[in-house]
């Protein structure tokens, strides 16, 4: 009997019924996950809680760089060039967007327009990698 104590073919045979146990037992508990995951939704929708605020830098009409809003752009008759409201005086005037956020839609691209207005503003940092690349290329060779 020990003489197959460490061979793969005694270990396979002897844990095989171990392993369906061990399945059996993982099956049962995973039937209780809906149970779960409907007393967790009960635990969190107490009316105690503050509803969620609205903020302007999770609407789609943000321009993160300027801090404006661009969902009514005011536009030059004469030139066409749009121009844009301060955010904060929006949601401080309750006969546009107001404390509420009357306008408000959620930016479903936020990890394009966050990236965007990073490399609008920050360009030049990504001129150092390059020219530290640029002067390490040539000892390369």
């Amino acid at each position: 009997m020990y003489k197959y104590k460490y061979k793969y073919k005694y270990y396979l045979k002897h844990n095989k019924d171990n392993l369906i146990k061990i399945y059996i037992v993982i099956m049962r508990l995973i039937r209780y996950i809906p149970f779960l995951n409907m007393l967790s939704c009960i635990r969190y929708s107490h009316s105690s809680l503050p509803p969620v605020k609205k903020i302007c830098r999770d609407c789609k009409f943000y321009i993160a760089n300027n801090k404006e809003c661009g969902r009514n752009p005011n536009v030059d008759l004469v030139t066409g060039k749009k121009s844009y409201n301060y955010a904060s005086s929006l949601r401080n005037d309750e006969t546009r967007c107001g404390n509420e956020a009357k306008y408000f839609e959620p930016n479903n691209y936020k990890f394009i327009t966050e990236p965007y207005y990073f490399i609008k503003d920050w360009w030049f940092l990504l001129l150092v990698p390059l020219t530290i690349y640029l002067q390490i290329l040539p000892l390369g060779k």
